[in-house]
């Protein structure tokens, strides 16, 4: 057991923990779930006394939260797209032992789940390390952010709020990584546009175009959650508020023909559709579709002749006709689990 290590598992009741029992290998920087109460000190002095009393400090509000950095793979992952979209469906693909989840995001409330963390104590008599438990018993994905580099793993940045600490809870012996469990890199990855077909329950998204040249790309959604902060609401469940926002920069080639620099020009509508598929095998992939965006930018700059002019691409994800709120963002994963 290490620090590098988070065992999860979605709960039913907010503020009853669940016992998690699903693995995640974190990577090495970034992890930081913590616990941050909302503390008032009074303001009122006693006669004869010089500094503040510590009976005059109390806790309004007990919450935690921070980010979970983690690699994209396929066995399991079903859990975090679920998290961080709300709303999710699994279907076996035809007589195969593929599976398909379509994870759209949720119009009114978002699912929440039981996270804890190892983290390793030295103890000075005993010269060994001890295994230490924080247990967050009620979390929610408030926002996340998806990178695929140019060269390298994609990774999932998951940033948490919900509910405090506590270290009363055993250690749940975290389980190694599966063989079966792959990671999805720029190798296996591809990128298109054009005429969007949405993905059904077992079929595939699809955009008409392929786009050449493509460096990375990174998108970045909000779920705008908000915590009321009435009376009785020192443990108060985040809730949705504004609409998510999604928004994104794709790294690009400059390339004859290529669609951004027209459509940041006329302000026309574009499609995204990036795909993540496993080597190892033709069944397991991640698809991540924008059914309707608007970029900006700039137009591209003269550089030496013998450079290859890149474009750095912002967009933001729209709703359209064929595009409603819970259709912003949609992300597709095959994989040979059997539940979400």
């Amino acid at each position: 057991m290490s620090d590098s290590t988070i065992v999860v598992k979605e709960a039913s009741t907010w503020g009853t923990a669940v016992t998690p029992d699903r693995t995640f290998c974190l990577l090495g920087s970034g992890e930081s779930l913590d616990y941050m109460p909302e503390i008032v000190t009074s303001g009122a002095h006693c006669w004869g006394k010089r500094g503040q009393s510590a009976a005059g400090e109390v806790v309004i509000r007990r919450a935690g939260g921070g980010n979970i950095p983690l690699e994209v793979s396929t066995a399991g992952f079903g859990f975090w797209w679920k998290m961080c979209l709300g709303s999710s469906t699994s279907a076996q693909v035809g007589a195969t032992t593929v599976y398909q989840q379509v994870h759209k995001l949720a119009s009114q409330s978002q699912p929440f789940f039981t996270v804890q963390k190892l983290v390793q104590s030295y103890n000075p008599v005993t010269g060994a390390f001890t295994t230490e438990p924080f247990t967050w018993g009620a979390m929610m994905v408030s926002s996340w952010s998806l990178d695929i580099p140019e060269s390298g793993i994609a990774t999932l940045t998951v940033t948490t709020t919900g509910r405090d600490v506590v270290t009363a809870t055993a250690a749940v012996v975290p389980a190694a990584r599966s063989a079966a469990d792959h990671l999805l890199h720029s190798g296996g990855a591809s990128l298109s546009t054009g005429a969007y077909v949405a993905p059904g329950a077992t079929t595939l998204a699809t955009a008409a175009t392929p786009i050449a040249g493509v460096r990375s790309l990174s998108i970045s959604v909000d779920n705008n959650l908000v915590t009321i902060p009435g009376w009785g609401s020192a443990v108060s469940r985040p809730i949705p508020g504004a609409a998510p926002t999604v928004t994104g920069t794709l790294n690009v080639d400059f390339v004859t023909g290529g669609p951004f620099v027209d459509a940041f020009l006329n302000r026309t509508d574009l499609t995204l559709l990036a795909t993540l598929a496993a080597i190892e095998n033709s069944d397991e992939l991640v698809q991540i579709a924008i059914p309707s965006l608007r970029v900006s930018g700039e137009v591209p700059k003269a550089g030496a002749p013998t450079e290859m002019q890149q474009l750095s691409v912002p967009f933001t994800a729209m709703r359209s006709a064929s595009a409603p709120s819970d259709d912003l963002i949609v992300v597709v994963n095959r994989t040979y689990d059997t539940t979400i």
